[in-house]
């Protein structure tokens, strides 16, 4: 799923419901490796919110153009 508002587009997955735990991964893989090592922690558990996130640029986030831009300064 996408999210975007004026700055910013990434993609999302969501699993479960109750409290909100948002899950980032490193700098490589994507939101789908975050998933397959977090999920069995929360088998049996019906109380959280998992929201996983790509970081702009990686897995199915697009790369924001302002962010690009601000990496080219260095």
């Amino acid at each position: 799923m996408l999210y975007s508002d004026n700055n910013i587009t990434f993609n999302f997955e969501e699993a479960g419901a109750g409290k909100p735990i948002l899950i980032l991964h490193g700098n490589g893989p994507d939101h789908r490796m975050m998933r397959a090592c977090m999920e069995p922690l929360f088998s049996g558990q019906k109380d959280y919110r998992r929201i996983y996130i790509d970081l702009p640029g990686m897995g199915l986030s697009p790369a924001a153009e302002w962010l690009a831009r601000m990496g080219s300064r260095n």
